[in-house]
């Protein structure tokens, strides 16, 4: 049975994404766009890891330049795919790739009732507008399938409102908590994250030397340079303390960071043509987040005879553990680890039991956001595309 709980993020790999279009610069860059900026050049500067990072390593065991370098290299597929632009997987293109306030308020709605709440979203949805917007540029999320898709994930808990895991102090994975729209976890995830981000702001750097050497004064090579220096920007401030994963600024690049790894880039370009898909959980529009392999509605449903067949081998286990005799320290060490493993077996599928009921009816939140997003955007396609040949 798949994880119920957060996961460890599976590692992929960045090879040269696909040239981005630049729109003009927005005020999210202002800080890059002044040299005068002190703060901003101190940190830079500074570039110095937390010691909350102990290891510093992938969850395949790598160091965090040794894994960066691997992102995109033969061999490393399956832990650190390539970055790519979604539109070069595949999906429907989308120009420009930025959101308008409109669309976004038309994809994220309130869904409460309260005038304060309401006010709290709006405002959110203003001040978040240009931050989600450098980040779809930054990584290339430039189709309607890969931008419905992260909306999905990132908006399902109350327009943005949570970038920080709540009640996860004493989690195994903390203090790497949940953070981000779409929340990453563990040591491990918040390295392969930053990895992909980082990455992807150094292809940006060279994307915009390339267009300069060739375009001397390029308006595209700066708007590149000015999300290079975002994406550093974000890793330097994550690196130097992991409560940044959730400041807003740099949160929608972490999540993307993650999106990129787990290949839900990628995953995206498989919902062409789908307007409404199931968010069961191991589908290509949440298996990225999830890690199942079943569906929610499986793995709820099969949970009690799954616990109670561990119940079972937990009793024959215990029964063999006190007819062991004492002399016997192998026999007995390997009955013991039986009995660890049905116990976190039975744990597991309490788990399910609990939680998943809850996932169910977060998967029917995203299945509208996507719904709406699919529709707006579709729009806008629509409206950009060339008119065809007669």
């Amino acid at each position: 049975m798949p994880e119920h709980a957060e996961r460890e993020l599976e590692a992929a790999a960045p090879a040269p994404a696909a040239p981005i279009p630049a729109p003009a610069p927005t005020g999210v860059l202002a800080l890059q766009r002044s040299a005068g900026n002190r703060a901003v050049v101190a940190m830079l500067a500074r570039d110095t890891w937390s010691k909350d990072y102990r290891t510093r390593k992938s969850r395949q065991g790598l160091s965090y330049e040794d894994y960066k370098k691997a992102i995109g290299t033969k061999g490393a597929e399956k832990y650190a795919p390539e970055i790519k632009a979604a539109s070069q997987w595949g999906g429907t293109p989308l120009s420009p790739v930025a959101l308008t306030r409109a669309e976004l308020g038309a994809i994220v709605l309130y869904e409460g009732t309260d005038a304060a709440g309401r006010a709290a979203h709006e405002k959110r949805l203003d001040d978040y507008l240009s931050f989600i917007n450098d980040s779809f540029e930054a990584m290339g999320i430039d189709t309607v399938e890969a931008q419905s898709s992260f909306l999905a994930h990132a908006a399902e808990s109350g327009s943005f409102a949570q970038m920080t895991e709540q009640g996860a102090a004493k989690r195994p994975y903390a203090p790497f908590i949940g953070r981000g729209p779409i929340q990453v976890t563990w040591e491990a995830g918040y390295i392969q994250a930053l990895a992909y981000v980082e990455l992807r702001g150094e292809q940006l750097e060279a994307e915009a030397v390339d267009l300069e050497t060739k375009t001397p004064g390029s308006p595209e090579a700066v708007r590149k340079r000015e999300l290079a220096a975002l994406a550093k920007e974000a890793t330097t401030a994550i690196k130097g303390d992991i409560k940044e994963a959730a400041n807003p600024k740099y949160a929608f690049l972490f999540s993307l960071g993650a999106m990129e790894l787990t290949r839900g880039v990628k995953r995206s370009a498989n919902l062409k043509g789908i307007s409404s898909p199931a968010f069961a959980g191991n589908r290509d529009e949440d298996q990225w987040v999830t890690n199942f392999t079943e569906s929610f509605q499986d793995t709820l449903d099969k949970a009690p005879a799954r616990k109670a067949e561990a119940e079972a081998r937990l009793k024959a286990a215990e029964a063999e553990l006190a007819a062991a005799p004492a002399e016997d320290a192998a026999g007995r060490k390997a009955i013991e680890k039986r009995i660890k493993a049905a116990q976190g077996a039975i744990r597991m599928q309490e788990g399910a039991m609990r939680d998943m009921p809850s996932a169910l009816r977060g998967a029917k939140v995203k299945k509208g956001i996507y719904e709406r997003a699919h529709k707006t955007l579709s729009a806008k396609a629509k409206t950009a595309a060339p008119p065809a040949s007669p």
